[in-house]
């Protein structure tokens, strides 16, 4: 009951925030009629991917010409807009309204796909060249150059997300306005990596204002443009009139942070806001039942997984990672959660070329109990640790209740974001619990998380094998789709008899809208794709 009230009370401040921020009173529910969106498939127009049109063509979607404005929430707002900086669900569901990028990708088949660049071509095995649309406009009225482009890849350096994608770049040369990008490798993963973080900003403007300038008020060449920002509070962005694709056929758009999710919910229950995202199973399946109310969810391409810190002691032992694999009652948690299990981290979400090696430990307390007796932890020496985490998960109390039965005392950290972002890159925590994305919109990318070459920014837990990394090189080069299949098993059945990290479940992400509200979809990657959104009535 308490709760209850304290997340009303959440509500009746988000109230006045909002009557504050919406400029028209009809504004606050304008999806009540019309029909369902689609949950399943693309939001973009013209394919399934996040490039191309956003949905309109120019005008309001409401009679009378009032403006189409609708509030997303979820669980928090960023602290600054620089898409190469922020990671977390938020700051991408809005940053890619905000900018484009060199290409975008098809949601289903990580295909590329237009948006800066009209066309590409392969020349060999390590350079690509591409076409650019030197018609775009920036949010200021700048019109786009080469020099843009250019110095958006080498600024790219700048940061950890992306240094390790830019470090495979060998030179970036223009000739008009064809770009030639030459890497340094013929890994087939390698183009779609950099292109992932390939966004587009304007030089002289962030020459003239410093980073700050991006981190707080970005120009970019988007279908919208930002018209107030406060840091870890609301974001609000209206509709570019001149954008390249289209004038969008939401007008405004407001976004709030909104910890709990049960606050989220009832905001949009009560209509306070538009589109909740980050929900649980329960609210998911209450907003399913609620007649108007449109459910949005999409199996992701991110398992929940425990990671080792394989360079720490008693971590760095086979024995003792195995040992508390087996404490691991992964069927359980994921059946709590209602999620497919998925051991592996390779090829999450790509189910044609997922497999489970063959040497994952299976749940059984008292052979973990055993084993890590063996290694010199029992009663008089507990084995302790610490769980660093991004969220709060049941499964993990789960998993504390199970060692503590077993003599192993594990304490539990949920740091403010910044905080576990910064403790995970720099691989300063024991074991931690996290989703593990693809986060180079190609399979093939998963490869990184257990690659020498990634330290710092994949390879969080820091494992090392020769072997390994020579299956991975191979992996990432050969044609032949049948050798490649039969490498990637024996890659993963040493992965399953190492367990630097393991996995749990593949999340399903979880979202839901007002009737009406259509074209809005999570793509594979955790991000909420708003670009093909509009009402419908």
């Amino acid at each position: 009951m308490k709760k209850r009230i304290v997340v009303l009370l959440i509500i009746l401040a988000l109230a006045f925030s909002l009557a504050a921020c919406n400029s028209s009173d009809d504004t606050a529910s304008p999806g009540n009629a019309g029909s369902s969106g689609d949950t399943g498939g693309g939001g973009s127009a013209g394919g399934s991917g996040d490039s191309g049109s956003s949905g309109g063509s120019g005008g309001s979607g409401t009679s009378g010409g009032s403006p189409v404005e609708i509030t997303v929430s979820r669980d928090r707002v960023p602290s600054s807009l620089e898409p190469q900086d922020e990671d977390n669900p938020m700051a991408t569901t809005a940053t890619y309204l905000i900018f484009d990028r060199l290409v975008a990708f098809d949601n289903n088949t990580n295909e590329w796909l237009p948006q800066v660049a009209t066309k590409w071509n392969q020349v060999d095995d390590t350079t690509w060249t591409f076409d650019i649309n030197l018609d775009i406009k920036f949010h200021n009225g700048d019109t786009l150059t080469m020099d843009d482009v250019i110095f958006s890849f080498t600024r790219a350096s700048q940061f950890p997300r992306s240094a390790d994608n830019w470090n495979m770049v060998e030179s970036v040369t223009a000739d008009g306005n064809v770009l030639t990008m030459k890497f340094k490798n013929n890994f087939v993963t390698t183009p779609s990596k950099v292109l992932a973080q390939g966004f587009i900003v304007n030089k002289a403007y962030i020459e003239a204002g410093g980073d700050d300038a991006i981190f707080l008020n970005p120009i970019a060449t988007g279908p919208y443009r930002v018209t107030e920002f406060t840091p870890l509070s609301s974001i609000s962005m209206e509709a570019f009139d001149d954008y390249f694709g289209g004038r969008p056929s939401i007008d405004v758009y407001h976004f709030v942070g909104m910890p709990e999710t049960d606050a989220r919910y009832i905001a949009l229950e009560s209509g306070q806001i538009q589109y909740a995202g980050d929900l649980n199973r329960i609210s998911y399946d209450m907003a399913d039942a609620d007649p108007n109310l449109t459910p949005v969810g999409n199996l992701s391409k991110s398992v929940t997984c425990v990671s080792f810190n394989c360079t720490r002691p008693p971590f760095d032992n086979v024995n003792v990672r195995r040992a508390l694999v087996h404490s691991l009652n992964i069927e359980g948690y994921a059946a709590f959660d209602k999620e497919q299990t998925a051991r592996s981290l390779l090829y999450g979400g790509y189910m044609d070329m997922y497999y489970e090696g063959a040497h994952y430990p299976e749940f059984d307390l008292q052979k973990a109990k055993d084993m890590l007796a063996a290694e010199g932890f029992d009663d008089s020496n507990p084995l302790k640790f610490e769980l660093l985490c991004v969220s709060t998960r049941p499964g993990q109390e789960m998993w504390q209740a199970d060692l503590k039965s077993i003599g192993v005392e594990m304490s539990i950290t949920r740091p403010e974001f910044g905080t576990y972002i910064s403790r995970e890159t720099s691989s300063d925590y024991d074991v931690l619990t996290t989703g593990q994305g693809n986060r180079g919109n190609h399979p093939l990318t998963d490869l990184d998380r257990f690659s020498n070459d990634m330290f710092g920014s994949r390879n969080f837990c820091l494992y090392t094998s020769d072997h390994v990394q020579e299956l991975i090189n191979e992996i990432r080069v050969t044609k032949d789709e049948a050798r490649r299949t039969a490498l990637s098993h024996e890659l993963e059945d040493i992965l399953s008899q190492d367990v630097p990290m393991v996995g749990i479940y593949l999340d399903f992400l979880k979202g839901a809208g007002v009737k009406g509200l259509t074209g809005v979809v999570y793509d594979g990657w955790g991000r909420a794709l708003f670009r093909g959104a509009s009402f419908s009535g």
